[in-house]
C-alpha cells in the first residue's frame, strides 16, 4: 500500500515538474459545486474560446494548467453560466477561493495584481447593481400609483447619481493603476447598459494608459486594438477640427442645389447678394416644427429687408413634407432632396441629428453665424439689419 502511495506522489510530481516554466497554474477551491465542471475560457479580441474544462473533485478542489502566448483576458465560468474575468500571463500562479451562494458578486483571487484589481473592481460593481436592482423594482411597483411622476423623477435622480458614483469608480481605478492590463477592460465597461467612458469624454485617461501599457506589453493583441482605436479618434477630431475651420464665419458657406417640391433646382449661390438664413429642418420633427413658428415672424420682419430663407429639410417622405409646407403656409423657398438623414448635406454642412439647425450667410456668401437657438440666430440678424 505504501508503494502505491509513493507512486502515486512520484507520478504527481513528476507531471507537476513537466510544465513548461512559462506554464500558468490557476487552482482554488469552489465550496457546493463538486462534481460539476468549470470551465476556462480566453477573451480573444472579438471572440470567446475554450480553452480547457475539469471536474471540480469532492472537496471543491480544481486546477488547470495553461501556456499563454501572452497576457491577456480569461473567464472561469461555472456550468450554471456564471463567470469571473481575470488577467493571466506566463508563469502566473492564480488561487481561487469561492462560495457558489455568493459567485459571481464575492470572491477571492490572488497570484496576480491585474486579477485582484478585476476582483475588487466587479464586488464593488456588484454592490453598485444590487442598488440599481432595487431601483428599478420600486419603480416597476410604482407604475400605478397616482403619485408615480413624483416616484419617477427621485428615481430618476437617484440612477443619475448612482451612475455617477460608478463613473467615478472606474476613473478612479484606471488612474490609479495606469500600467495595468485590466485597465483595457474597465475602458469598456457598462453599467445599467450605458457606456461609462467614451473616447470622446475619456480621451485623456485611454491615451494614458495606452502610453503606459504600450511599453509594458509590446505586440501584445489587446493594446493594440486599444491603441488602433485611439488612432481612429484622433483622426476624427482632426477631421472635425478641420471640418469646424471650413466652417467657421467668415468662410464661404458650401453651395447647395436641390429640388424644391415642383422639382426645380434652386442654387444657395443663386441667391448671393441676399442675407440668407438656412434652416435645416424636418417636418416629422416636433421642434422644427414649433420653430418654424417663430421663425416665420423673423421671416415677415425682416424679408422686405432683404432676407430670404433657404429651409433645406431631411425629409424623406414627399408628401408629408409638401404638405406640411402647404399647411404651416412656409412660404419662403423649400428644398429636399428627401434622403433624410442619409442625405450629404449633413456631412457637408456638420451638422448632428439635433434638428433645427441655422447658419446666417451674408450677402458675399460668407458664413456669419450658425447655430441651433432661435435667440442667437435672431440677435444676429437683428446685427445685420
Amino acid at each position: 500500500m505504501k508503494l502505491y502511495l509513493w507512486l502515486f506522489v512520484l507520478i504527481v510530481s513528476a507531471c507537476k515538474s513537466s510544465l513548461p516554466p512559462d506554464a500558468a497554474v490557476i487552482s482554488g477551491s469552489i465550496s457546493g459545486s463538486d462534481g460539476q465542471f468549470i470551465y476556462l475560457e480566453k477573451l480573444t479580441v472579438g471572440d470567446l474560446i475554450r480553452i480547457d474544462s475539469t471536474l471540480v473533485d469532492e472537496e471543491g478542489t480544481f486546477e488547470f494548467s495553461y501556456l499563454p502566448s501572452e497576457a491577456g483576458f480569461f473567464l472561469l465560468k461555472l456550468e450554471s453560466g456564471d463567470f469571473i474575468t481575470l488577467v493571466l500571463d506566463k508563469g502566473n500562479h492564480l488561487e481561487l477561493f469561492v462560495d457558489t451562494s455568493t459567485f459571481p458578486d464575492d470572491y477571492k483571487i490572488s497570484g496576480n495584481l491585474d486579477s485582484e484589481l478585476l476582483q475588487n473592481y466587479f464586488t464593488q460593481t456588484a454592490k453598485n447593481q444590487g442598488i440599481l436592482d432595487s431601483l428599478s423594482s420600486v419603480f416597476r411597483g410604482s407604475t400605478h400609483l397616482g403619485n408615480f411622476y413624483q416616484i419617477k423623477l427621485g428615481l430618476d435622480s437617484a440612477f443619475i447619481e448612482l451612475f455617477a458614483e460608478q463613473q467615478k469608480f472606474t476613473r478612479q481605478t484606471i488612474n490609479d493603476n495606469p500600467n495595468s492590463l485590466a485597465c483595457l477592460l474597465l475602458i469598456n465597461q457598462r453599467f445599467a447598459s450605458k457606456t461609462l467612458l467614451t473616447a470622446e469624454t475619456d480621451f485623456d485617461l485611454m491615451q494614458q494608459v495606452d502610453s503606459s501599457l504600450s511599453l509594458l506589453y509590446l505586440g501584445n493583441m489587446h493594446i493594440i486594438v486599444h491603441h488602433e482605436r485611439l488612432a481612429k479618434v484622433l483622426e476624427l477630431r482632426q477631421q472635425q477640427l478641420d471640418t469646424e475651420a471650413r466652417l467657421a464665419p467668415g468662410q464661404p458657406a458650401p453651395n447647395l442645389n436641390l429640388p424644391d417640391p415642383s422639382g426645380k433646382q434652386i442654387s444657395l449661390n443663386s441667391l448671393q447678394g441676399k442675407y440668407v438664413l438656412i434652416n435645416f429642418w424636418a417636418s416629422y420633427s416636433p421642434p422644427c416644427r414649433a420653430a418654424n413658428i417663430q421663425l416665420k415672424e423673423i421671416y415677415e420682419k425682416y424679408n422686405p429687408l432683404g432676407l430670404e430663407v433657404y429651409a433645406a429639410s431631411f425629409d424623406h417622405n414627399r408628401k408629408i413634407w409638401t404638405d406640411v409646407i402647404e399647411m404651416e403656409n412656409l412660404e419662403w423657398i423649400n428644398v429636399s432632396d428627401l434622403q433624410g438623414m442619409a442625405s450629404p448635406i449633413r456631412k457637408l454642412y456638420n451638422l448632428s441629428e439635433d434638428l433645427p439647425y441655422y447658419y446666417l450667410i451674408g450677402r458675399d456668401s460668407k458664413i456669419i453665424l450658425k447655430t441651433g437657438k432661435l435667440s442667437e440666430l435672431e440677435k444676429g440678424i437683428k446685427e445685420q439689419f
